[in-house]
């Protein structure tokens, strides 16, 4: 057992087989062939429980164990092993001699067992941790700097130097506060506390909930807090505040600067909804249409851009969130002619308090990103619109009907539902730019006759205080029906011919209630296709029957009937 075999060390030392050299008071070499006896006799024992008591001249070891539950005694007899100055033997119980304190040194229990050194049990997880101990308690002789050897050591030393875990920890839940915790912990108190004045004292931070960064601006005299200059607490800001803090005599570290910045105490700023929030009182003129006619004077877009503003404004308010629906219509500012101030218009539109959250940079074959964008940008400007593939278009579509947005952001394991605040707006070159007729309501645009008016400045407080008092005066903020229908009329001119359209209008019409009936034809698109074919031939090569399926819709009324879909068309 290794009980035993670390006994034999304790007291003769790693190599008492080959040579020990005894010292006075150090228990013989004849101990050995007693803890030999006992080592077999522990190995047919539950629970054996072996103590150790070392006095002076005298060593005394105790065994007992787990009485077993059948009613069987233990075959065989009690040993008294003892070692003393007259040798090893066995005593019997009567001749127990008597220490110090008028009781035996061999006890029949171990709860009365006071003067034992330490309890070793086999069973433990920890005996070898214990065990690795022993020997620097029990073993006295073999330390220079201990002057007396073999003295008692009460129960409850011997749990402090062998490392009883459990015993351990109950004392120490037991003990009361120290003084020196009670003066750290309020020093540690104190010191936030003068961290806290310091930085509050000439320092102004806000948590930004879009950037989800932490913001400081210099307190400057005559200036509110809203209109001072914030910048991110990047890593200069944050060492530049620990190096005033220390030379401002605050014996602190750069980690209790930090636990201060980046903590509850920060209030949190949305800078949108903080915006609206300190507009004056609106002074009753019109600029939005008046910043919408630096544009174009067409009453289509005059009245359509103020609707898209309401919409804008709705989102950046977060104006009844519960309620509120998506801004899902964009302008387009449409010119072949390069110059003419269109993306310098959009810019425009932001208020210098939120300059940065405009943006012309929107990857649509990122997914991810894209949706995630709009939670984090006001404005976004689709520039150059013209050149976004068709393919794309799908996906945009869904992107700007979105109203509730479930993001994952970089370093995140779980996404979160934010609130929209995006709108869209956009630029081209062309004119033929839209391709699905069905989903050009989407898209608001106007073709730029001269160049826009960005040299006047606009009045963003007055013009955002408008459509903040329309919006609490019951204006609707979404198109409806008969606008997304006006839209659409409008937009016939930047549609995108495809050859199938061009062929199909060069056969046919579709027929209108003044048509005599006998004109129309009721023709499904395969049979429009063959006539088609059959007319133009080489116009008709590289086309499909459902190439053309695809854009009749678009074109003109389909009609559903038992033998499938029909168009009612009238030959040219």
């Amino acid at each position: 057992m290794n009980v035993f075999a670390t006994l034999k060390t304790v007291f003769f030392g790693s190599k008492f087989l080959s040579g020990p050299v005894p010292s006075d008071g150090t228990p013989r070499r004849d101990l050995v062939s007693a803890l030999n006896g006992l080592m077999p006799l522990c190995r047919t024992m539950p629970g054996v429980h072996l103590a150790v008591d070392i006095r002076e001249g005298r060593v005394a070891l105790v065994l007992d164990w787990t009485p077993r539950t059948d009613g069987n005694a233990l075959a065989g007899s009690y040993h008294y092993i003892v070692s003393d100055e007259d040798g090893v033997k066995e005593v019997s119980k009567s001749q127990v001699l008597l220490a110090e304190n008028g009781e035996g040194n061999l006890l029949e229990s171990r709860d009365g067992f006071s003067g034992c050194l330490v309890a070793l049990t086999e069973e433990t997880e920890e005996e070898s941790v214990q065990l690795e101990n022993v020997r620097e308690v029990m073993n006295p002789i073999h330390s220079k700097d201990i002057k007396k050897e073999a003295q008692p050591i009460s129960l409850e030393d011997s749990r402090k130097e062998v490392g009883l875990k459990s015993s351990k920890d109950t004392e120490k839940e037991a003990a009361p506060i120290s003084p020196e915790e009670t003066v750290g912990k309020a020093k540690s108190r104190t010191l936030m506390q003068e961290v806290t004045t310091f930085l509050t004292s000439r320092y102004r931070f806000r948590f930004n909930v879009l950037t989800e960064e932490t913001e400081v601006a210099g307190v400057e005299n005559g200036i509110s807090d809203d209109h001072l200059r914030y910048a991110k607490v990047d890593e200069r800001w944050m060492n530049s505040l620990s190096l005033e803090a220390i030379e401002a005599g605050i014996d602190c570290w750069d980690r209790d600067i930090q636990r201060f910045v980046r903590s509850r105490r920060i209030s949190e700023y949305h800078p949108f909804t903080a915006y609206f929030e300190r507009l004056p009182e609106w002074d009753g003129t019109d600029r939005v249409s008046a910043l919408a006619r630096r544009v174009s004077d067409d009453p289509v877009w005059v009245n359509g851009f103020h609707r898209w503003m309401l919409g804008l404004s709705a989102q950046w308010m977060q104006f009844r969130p519960d309620t509120n629906r998506a801004n899902s219509v964009a302008p387009l500012l449409v010119s072949s002619r390069q110059g003419l101030g269109k993306s310098t218009f959009c810019r425009l539109l932001m208020p210098d308090a939120l300059k940065a959250y405009y943006t012309e940079s929107y990857d649509l074959c990122s997914p991810a990103s894209a949706e995630a964008r709009l939670a984090a940008y006001g404005l976004i400007n689709l520039d150059e619109f013209d050149k976004l593939g068709v393919s794309k278009m799908p996906l945009l579509k869904n992107l700007m009907q979105a109203s509730a947005l479930n993001i994952r952001k970089a370093y995140k394991r779980s996404a979160s539902a934010l609130p929209r605040i995006a709108s869209f707006i956009g630029t081209s070159n062309r004119e033929d730019l839209l391709v699905d007729r069905t989903g050009s309501r989407r898209f608001l645009c106007v073709s730029l006759e001269h160049a826009i008016d960005c040299t006047t400045s606009v009045e963003h407080e007055q013009l955002y205080a408008q459509l903040k008092a329309e919006l609490l005066s019951g204006e609707r903020s979404w198109f409806n029906k008969e606008e997304e229908q006006t839209i659409q009329r409008h937009n016939a001119l930047f549609y995108k011919h495809v050859p199938e359209e061009e062929v199909f209008r060069l056969c046919f019409r579709f027929a209108t209630e003044e048509d005599h009936p006998q004109e129309v034809l009721t023709l499904s698109a395969t049979q429009l296709f063959e006539r088609m074919k059959s007319a133009h031939l080489s116009a008709m090569r590289g086309m499909t029957a459902y190439s053309l399926s695809r854009i009749l819709p678009q074109l003109g009324e389909r009609v559903h009937t038992a033998k499938g879909n029909v168009y009612r068309v009238v030959e040219c």
